[in-house]
C-alpha cells in the first residue's frame, strides 16, 4: 500500500537568465505586402460602408463633390451612375481613414 497522506514541498525553480529579443526590421518586400494588405482592408470597409454614405443626386453636385477632392470628374467609359458610385466608394475611404486616425 502507498501513503498518500505525506505530501512534500518542492523548492522554486531557479530564476531564469533574461531573454533578449532582437528586433529585426522588415523588408522592403514585407513592407510592401503589408502596405497592400492595409489598402485591401481599408478598401474592404469602404464596401460595407459605401452603402450607409449620402451621395448626391444630381449630375452638377455629384461634379462639384470630385472637383472638391481633387479627383476627376469622369474616367474614360464611366456613364453617371459609375461616376456616382465612384463618388460613393470615395467618401467611404475618407470616413474609415477619418475614423483610424
Amino acid at each position: 500500500l502507498v501513503d498518500h497522506t505525506h505530501t512534500t514541498m518542492s523548492a522554486p525553480p531557479p530564476p531564469q537568465p533574461p531573454v533578449q529579443v532582437q528586433v529585426l526590421d522588415l523588408s522592403a518586400e514585407s513592407l510592401a505586402a503589408r502596405r497592400e494588405h492595409e489598402l485591401m482592408l481599408l478598401d474592404l470597409e469602404a464596401k460595407k460602408r459605401a452603402y450607409q454614405v449620402d451621395v448626391p443626386t444630381l449630375v452638377d453636385d455629384v461634379r462639384s463633390a470630385l472637383r472638391a477632392m481633387g479627383l476627376p470628374v469622369r474616367l474614360f467609359g464611366e456613364n453617371l451612375a459609375d461616376v456616382r458610385d465612384r463618388l460613393r466608394m470615395e467618401l467611404a475611404r475618407r470616413e474609415v481613414l477619418k475614423e483610424g486616425e
